[in-house]
């Protein structure tokens, strides 16, 4: 190689050492924190509210005393008289008096006594890290967890208008960049010290409230991890709809739901979907191929594909009273 060239080329190599270097570290320290912190760290809510939990504030837009019952409830009973219930608005009762929890508790007659943390737009991501709040609090004789549709669907706007925003440069980049573990933490840091998330402007950024089937199997086996370590029963629970699109979309979410349940001891599946649709069958033939205002009204809420309405709720708590029954998880 003449001269000239290998005097660039050394030029080159001196100028871009430092670079390299600074590429190496960064690959490094992202490698190290995904071996330090395996489970997800991104999360789709912002809005702190309990200064308790400073790691997880972005997961809960709630006010502050949001769970004050819930944490009376569990300081006046003993641990062998409580069960956790986890999951969304689903589970939180959407405009019904009475959620499945408290018809199953009733079923049973008060043992165990279920304290509901149901709460709108809740995911897996909410709810495992709701989990660790209870359990730093008392210890259980048994947790219950039903998601799905959240996980799913959980989006402030269309899959169209959902779709435009992810094309956005700016929305495909931060899309990227959310996926480092470096990333993530400097988010953290950032808006910890001022305020600002650009994952905080819902309209514009916050897009990626879906939470991918692999994050959401990982979320389980963490709630499996959980109780599994404090000797707790965990039952995993699915959802139905009276959407059949929406159904078979939730398919492969169950699946796995499945899967963990399976894959481990003291955990158990209760599906749901059988009884619910064999009601629609009966009563309609099937489920509508898609939301049929004339026909969800049978146990949902007129017009909506999710919330279960007081027959719905009354159906599912039954299932629930008699599974526990016949797993020997009852009082």
């Amino acid at each position: 190689m003449p001269v000239a060239g290998r005097s660039i080329l050394k030029r080159l190599w001196r100028r871009s050492r430092a670079v390299l270097a600074a590429m190496l570290v960064l690959v490094a320290a992202e490698f190290v924190l995904r071996v330090v912190f395996p489970e997800p760290l991104f999360t789709y809510f912002y809005g702190p509210s309990d200064k308790v939990w400073d790691e997880d504030r972005e997961l809960f837009w709630t006010p502050k005393d949001h769970y004050a019952s819930q944490w009376t409830q569990i300081e006046n009973l003993p641990a062998d008289r409580l069960a956790y219930g986890l999951g969304g608005s689903i589970v939180m009762a959407h405009h019904v008096d009475e959620p499945f929890y408290m018809i199953a508790q009733k079923c049973l007659r008060g043992s165990p006594a279920i304290v509901n943390f149901g709460t709108h737009g809740f995911t897996t991501h909410q709810s495992l890290v709701m989990l660790k709040r209870a359990l730093a609090r008392k210890k259980p004789r048994l947790v219950l967890v039903s998601h799905g549709f959240n996980d799913l669907a959980n989006a402030p706007a269309s899959d169209r208008a959902m779709a435009e925003r992810n094309a956005r440069a700016a929305t495909r980049l931060l899309h990227f960049m959310s996926g480092s573990k470096i990333f993530e933490s400097l988010r953290r840091a950032v808006r910890a010290a001022t305020g600002f998330d650009p994952y905080g402007k819902s309209d514009e950024f916050n897009v990626t409230r879906r939470v991918p089937i692999g994050a959401y199997g990982a979320n389980l086996r963490a709630m499996v991890r959980l109780t599994a370590d404090n000797g707790i029963p965990l039952v995993l629970i699915s959802q139905a709809n009276p959407d059949a699109a929406i159904v078979a979309s939730l398919e492969p979410y169950f699946a796995v739901m499945e899967r963990v349940a399976e894959a481990h001891k003291n955990v158990y599946y209760l599906d749901v979907r059988p009884e619910i649709i064999g009601r629609y069958t009966a009563e309609f033939g099937g489920l509508p191929p898609h939301l049929d205002d004339k026909i969800s009204p049978y146990l949902y809420l007129p017009g909506d594909p999710c919330h279960l309405n007081a027959d719905g709720h009354r159906v599912v708590g039954e299932l629930l009273c008699k599974f526990l029954k016949e797993k020997g998880l009852a009082g």
